[in-house]
């Protein structure tokens, strides 16, 4: 089994290391600013200092002491000002400057190796014996030297780590007890005596369980306890989001009433054909009785020299005039 860490960008480190008390690497004085370096996998170079509130400080630096100078590119800023700069290793000595405009308030040499701090260790592996007592943790040893590759492991409930540590990626554990629920964690330190007392250690890789003996983290207990109640707040929500929803259609459109109701067989029979709706509804429908209608006076009036009239009643049909003889 292999655990792969991940080895923290510069900006982070950056910003974790402007968070640390000062340590002065200039000479004494109201000037020293509180520079501070750290020097990650001898790869960047993360540059600090206290601003003390001015705007104007810049950072020119040089790897070569007959190189011209040359200015920071990327600066880390801490409330509105400069506080930081992280520079690319291209050499084995730093020579920089900090300055106030014109006016250099520190000039500083020191070899990036002295601020080393080693990357996260990768690829660990572990190589148990057969009795399950005994481990063998492995891991491929970074590319400088001068480290001390420590180990650490501890039972479930054993607040305390126990350390092991070699000069290689190569660190057997023994004296284990196999029914236990054992945590794993490594990383890499310099040697005081390699790169002095300024140096610190890498970050320790994740923590890796072994055995099946183990449980569940408490860590992990809350959060499997609080699934089952956000999930039913999250269905209950969205019940009564869609039943707001319901509510609020049924008040801004009017209930349209069912055209079936209305014209029967229009869409069983016809499909909506409304015209052979038509034809079929007045083929079958009874012809309406004709209601009587009253009797009116007919007037017919006949030319002759007595010019007479004929008056009858009954039944008006239409009023003619019989032409002349």
């Amino acid at each position: 089994m292999s655990l792969r860490g991940r080895q923290p960008g510069p900006w982070a480190a950056l910003a974790s290391t402007l968070m640390l008390l000062p340590t002065v690497l200039g000479s004494a004085g109201e000037e020293d600013r509180g520079l501070r370096l750290l020097c990650l996998d001898l790869h960047t170079v993360l540059v600090t200092w206290d601003h003390g509130g001015h705007d104007n400080l810049s950072l020119h630096y040089r790897f070569d002491e007959e190189a011209a100078w040359g200015p920071c590119g990327a600066y880390a800023v801490r409330a509105g000002l400069r506080s930081g700069c992280a520079l690319g290793v291209r050499g084995d000595i730093l020579h920089l400057t900090l300055r106030d405009g014109g006016r250099a308030l520190l000039n500083l040499s020191r070899y990036v190796a002295d601020f080393l701090k080693p990357a996260t260790l990768r690829d660990l592996r572990f190589l148990w014996s057969p009795d399950g007592s005994q481990v063998t943790v492995r891991c491929p040893d970074l590319r400088y030297r001068g480290l001390s590759y420590q180990v650490q492991h501890r039972a479930a409930r054993d607040p305390a780590w126990q350390t092991h540590e070699e000069t290689t990626c190569v660190v057997t554990v023994a004296g284990l007890d196999p029914g236990l629920c054992l945590s794993f964690r490594a990383r890499a330190a310099p040697r005081p005596a390699v790169y002095g007392p300024e140096a610190q250690p890498g970050d320790w890789t994740r923590e890796t369980h072994w055995t099946e003996h183990c449980e569940p983290s408490p860590a992990s207990v809350p959060a499997l306890g609080l699934a089952l109640p956000c999930g039913l707040a999250a269905s209950l929500l969205l019940l009564l989001c869609a039943w707001r929803l319901s509510r609020v259609k049924q008040r801004l459109l009017p209930w349209v009433p069912d055209p079936r109701g209305s014209f029967p067989g229009l869409f069983e029979t016809h499909h909506g054909h409304f015209q052979e709706w038509i034809l079929h509804t007045q083929a079958v429908t009874p012809p309406r009785a004709t209601e009587p209608t009253e009797a009116h006076e007919v007037l017919e009036v006949r030319p002759g020299p007595e010019n007479s009239y004929t008056h009858s009643c009954g039944p008006i049909a239409h009023a003619h005039l019989s032409p002349a003889p």
